[in-house]
């Protein structure tokens, strides 16, 4: 009996088992986005899906309809339901999931980097009062948490929830999604719903999918390589560590932890300093580590033992905040505003004391200027501007750079975007291009890209696509000149061309001592301004004057243009305008409104003009064409026909006339000039290369992607079997050293360098001596040397199949970057051969030492106009003055010159 009572017990606990696991293995799952809370598209069929078990059915019941369908094979379920009107709130059940607040409404997926991502917190100096009491039930943000992949597409996100506006809630919204909803809302009255995928300092080409980027190979090969777990976690790993060290360093040397935070310190033989500024333009110098500041100021009774706020600005750098030696604050980045809460009691009538110390990692740390550096307590202000005293702490090399993975093609979009697609929306809101602007060419096609990818990923080519233009930064110029900022703007301005898209302009919205500028409210109304024209097929004046077209009239460039709504501004005196003639170089310009959409530019220095720009600079102060509406023009650049390449450089038929070189290439080449080793090499664009006596040249590059110019010297070696073995080491072939001139103009990203590989093992060197914007990419940062009078920063990359002088194959990379640009001077490479030997980064035998100009989509041109190259006791090329050719004659081969 007890054998009978025991096994039927054993049967009834597994089929409740059974049914219990069968429960669980058919509970429906709903991805993140379906929510309590969630806003659906208005007028379109409501897409609905999840995940079950395979075949499992699923019921849906919603508005007293009930629809059915069923998991497939992999548990994949999909319904699409009709169209509805805005309105709400309503409820879904699907299976045993109920849920509820759902609104019907219009939905915007709101992404780019830190502009967007820009918290309404972030912004109260301004908006303060009008958050305070917000509350909307019918604005709702989802923040979807950063996420990336680079070995597939998502199916769901990581988090995130639906928020209604209220007073807290406000706070972490996008502040530009924040009011570009507001605004939508006010006029239309129906629900919004903002899906906010913003991330800081995310480059476009994060936020694009692998089918995206086929016209960009090397996103595709830096994505493939980061799809290695392994070699992710151990470059985390490795920089982790690195970080560690250095701040541990730092700690233990920094002789004012503990003790120059404190009340009482006497500060009697510290030194003055004024601030805010920087302290490398204060007489401190390039300080990396640690330094002490602090200040002394009287406090009247009515601030004592009150509640206070410390405000100081923006710091470079990060820094730890005492007031009366009570700790009130810290922040590890430079870009938050200081806004400590001083604690009752501390404040005392009389004298007080403030101490903030502050490290420092690149060198030139400070408080910016124009920011509020002040303590507020009741209805009283204290400003703090004005004479420091300051002590360093502790000195020490640059920190190790950090790479940030989310910052590498298509890993965002994998993370963040692909799990959305399913979803339908209204259209995309995108605020993005800070981190472009060293690749401005290529954002002319990375951004339309960028919108095609996502509307196909949405399966709906016409979805609006509304985006910001870069807004006003970094000071501003007294004469014309180049800007990677405005030729991003232009990229931009050139996107529209794209159908269905609205540009924001922003060029009077920003701050120049901030990158995120807290006016946010306009580029919001601005952007909801340019999606009721294309969104909502509103015929309103949404944005600025657009130029059109030019014509030259004698010495005067007349500009037509577009959008101009009740006409130009015309009371004022236009500013903002330079011409050029056939050489190049633009002067400020007269201009004047001559009719409801014709503006007449000229200047006396300029006879025949050919091109025009306006508003062409970083930050483009005073530019102030508009519209009536008052709405600002988009800066541009035009010309004459055939004048302008897409760079806005001039085209080849206008550079000078040189005279008739030795050899002139425009195709890719390599060979053997006047006793040098040289090579052109190019995959796209338009480039010259012209080879003169004594290992000089000059050249140009525009619309490339990668181009190399170099000549130099290989060393005695053969090839055998695909692979280079060469015979001498560094130190067999005797100090090598380069002299140099050059009259080096980039735009983009270029550098000056010299040049060369080595064997066993396969490395690839550089020594950086000047460049247009960039750092080696991806790459570990070993510490600093000083050589030749510079600092140098040393960084090691790998690199993976890619190709070098032994084929497609792994090798490593080592870099000398001088931190202050040099364009002429000798370059002692022996010595940088045994500084990087001392960090452990060994080379061999050398195959190729050269003079190297090379560039990354970008432009240029660069006249090496000396060129002498030492190698023991040889010297060949032309002479350090006055490019005379030295009396030593060149070797007839390599051999000759190793030996």
């Amino acid at each position: 009996m007890k054998s009978i009572n025991t096994s039927l017990y054993r049967t009834i606990s597994l089929l409740i088992l059974a049914v219990s696991v069968s429960a669980v293995q058919s509970a429906v799952k709903l991805p993140r986005l379906i929510s309590d809370g969630m806003i659906l598209q208005r007028d379109t069929p409501l897409q609905l899906w999840g995940w079950a078990s395979p075949k499992e059915s699923v019921t849906i019941k919603f508005m007293d309809e009930t629809y059915r369908t069923k998991a497939d094979k992999k548990g994949d379920w999909r319904i699409v339901l009709p169209a509805q009107t805005a309105g709400g709130p309503y409820t879904i059940n699907i299976n045993e999931i109920t849920i509820k607040d759902i609104l019907i409404g219009d939905v915007w997926l709101c992404s780019g980097q830190s502009n967007m991502e820009l918290p309404i917190r972030r912004t109260l100096d301004l908006y303060a009062g009008e958050v305070k009491e917000a509350s909307n039930s019918h604005i709702r943000q989802f923040r979807v948490p950063m996420r990336y992949n680079f070995q597939k597409e998502e199916s769901d996100l990581q988090g995130g929830e639906w928020k209604s506006v209220t007073p807290s809630n406000i706070l972490d919204f996008s502040a530009v999604a924040y009011f570009f909803a507001k605004d939508l809302y006010d006029k239309y009255k129906v629900p919004v719903g903002i899906i906010n995928t913003g991330i800081g300092g995310s480059p476009a080409e994060a936020w694009i999918s692998t089918a995206g980027l086929k016209n960009y190979p090397h996103y595709l090969q830096a994505a493939r390589i980061c799809a290695d777990p392994a070699y992710i976690d151990s470059i985390r790993e490795l920089e982790s560590e690195k970080n560690s060290e250095w701040h541990t360093s730092l700690s233990l040397k920094d002789i004012g932890i503990n003790r120059w935070n404190k009340d009482n310190t006497d500060i009697s033989d510290w030194s003055s300093i004024s601030l805010p500024g920087y302290w490398a333009d204060k007489g401190v110098g390039q300080i990396n580590g640690s330094l002490w500041l602090r200040k002394e100021f009287d406090a009247p009774a009515s601030m004592a033992d009150k509640t206070g706020i410390l405000r100081l600005g923006c710091i470079v750098g990060a820094d730890s905040a005492f007031v009366n030696g009570t700790f009130v604050g810290t922040i590890s980045y430079q870009y938050p505003p200081r806004i400590y809460t001083i604690p009752a009691g501390v404040l005392r009538e009389g004298k007080n004391n403030i101490a903030v110390r502050v490290i420092s990692n690149a060198g030139r740390g400070g408080f910016v200027e124009e920011k509020p550096y002040k303590i507020i307590a009741g209805n009283t202000e204290i400003d703090l501007a004005g004479d420091w005293k300051y002590r360093i702490g502790a000195e020490m090399p640059p920190a190790g750079s950090q790479t940030f993975f989310q910052y590498k093609p298509m890993g965002l979009y994998n993370g963040m975007i692909a799990p959305l697609t399913n979803y339908r929306i209204k259209g995309f809101v995108w605020y993005q291009g800070e981190a472009n602007t060293n690749r401005a060419e290529e954002y002319k096609t990375l951004l339309p890209d960028l919108i095609n990818d996502w509307r196909s990923k949405w399966d709906n080519p016409q979805l609006p696509f509304i985006y910001a233009q870069l807004p006003n930064f970094m000071k501003a110029r007294k004469q014309p000149s180049e800007s990677g900022w405005a030729e991003l703007r232009e990229a931009q301005r050139q996107t529209l061309t794209v159908p269905h898209t609205g540009m924001a302009v922003t060029i009077d919205a920003g701050e120049w001592n901030d990158i995120h500028p807290l006016n946010k409210k306009t580029v919001g109304h601005r952007l909801a301004l340019e999606a009721q024209r294309v969104a909502y097929s509103e015929d309103i004046v949404s944005s600025g004057p657009v130029y059109e077209g030019m014509t030259v009239e004698g010495n005067s460039i007349v500009l037509t243009f577009s959008s101009v709504g009740s006409g130009l501004y015309t009371n004022l005196d236009l500013q903002g305008f330079a011409i050029a003639g056939e050489d190049r170089k633009y002067a400020w310009a007269n201009a004047v409104v001559l009719s409801g959409n014709k503006v007449k530019v000229w200047s006396n220095q300029i006879q025949n003009p050919v091109s025009v720009r306006y508003a062409w600079a970083d930050n483009p102060e005073g530019a102030n064409l508009r519209n009536k509406e008052g709405l600002p023009a988009s800066p541009f650049t035009a010309a004459q026909p055939n004048i302008i390449s897409r760079t806005g450089e001039f085209n080849g038929d206008l550079k000078k006339t040189v005279i008739v070189p030795d050899t002139i290439m425009t195709d890719n080449k390599a060979g053997i000039h006047d006793g040098f080793d040289y090579e052109l090499w190019y995959d796209k664009g338009n480039v010259s290369m012209t080879l003169k006596e004594g290992g000089t040249f000059e050249c140009s590059w525009n619309n490339i992607n990668n181009v190399l110019f170099r000549t130099g010297k290989k060393f005695d070696c053969t090839k055998t079997q695909g692979k280079f073995d060469c015979t001498k080491t560094h130190d067999e072939i005797g100090d090598i050293s380069l002299n140099y001139g050059c009259d080096y103009q980039p735009i983009g990203n270029s550098y000056l360098c010299v040049y060369g590989w080595s064997v066993d093992p396969l490395v690839e060197f550089y020594i950086v001596e000047a460049w247009g914007s960039w750092r080696p990419p991806g790459s570990l940062s070993k510490g600093t040397v000083e050589i030749d009078g510079g600092t140098y920063d040393i960084y090691e990359t790998t690199r993976v199949e890619q190709p070098s002088i032994n084929g497609d194959t792994t090798f490593q990379q080592y870099w000398s970057v001088r931190t202050d640009k040099k364009t002429s001077g000798t370059v002692s490479i022996s010595e940088h051969f045994k500084a990087w030997e001392k960090m452990g980064l060994n080379l061999e035998k050398i195959y190729e030492v050269a003079l190297c100009v090379e560039g990354y989509q970008s432009s240029g041109t660069a006249n090496v106009y000396r060129h002498t190259l030492t190698v023991g006791d040889t010297t060949i090329g032309t002479g350090p003055e006055n490019n005379e050719k030295l009396s030593v004659s060149p070797p007839d081969t390599a051999r000759d010159f190793a030996e």
